[in-house]
């Protein structure tokens, strides 16, 4: 079962990396957090907040699939959750980016 899990982790890993990676190449020319700054400074937050708020998104749309009876495995669902873990993954680079040690 172990080996399974992590088999899974390494799968869903390597498909978030090129993923973003796909997407930072399409949709913008001046860096991995470009959109987020950019959408920032029209709205008035930071960065970070901006992130936040997209896996806000995420987190209700999950929730009204599921509370629809989408089923886990759907392809809608798991899009979703891909999204979500990208989101995530974004916000802690770009807190890597900006400094935070914590890590």
């Amino acid at each position: 079962m172990s080996d399974r899990n992590n088999g899974a982790i390494d799968m869903a890993c390597d498909g978030l990396k090129e993923l973003l990676s796909e997407r930072s190449d399409t949709y913008s020319s001046k860096g991995e957090f470009q959109n987020f700054e950019l959408a920032a400074g029209l709205a008035g937050l930071k960065p970070e907040e901006v992130m936040l708020g997209q896996i806000g998104i995420k987190i209700a749309r999950i929730q009204n699939l599921r509370s629809m009876g989408v089923r886990l495995t759907s392809d809608r669902l798991l899009d979703s959750y891909k999204d979500l873990a990208g989101y995530a993954i974004i916000l802690f680079a770009y807190a890597l980016a900006e400094g935070v040690s914590d890590a």
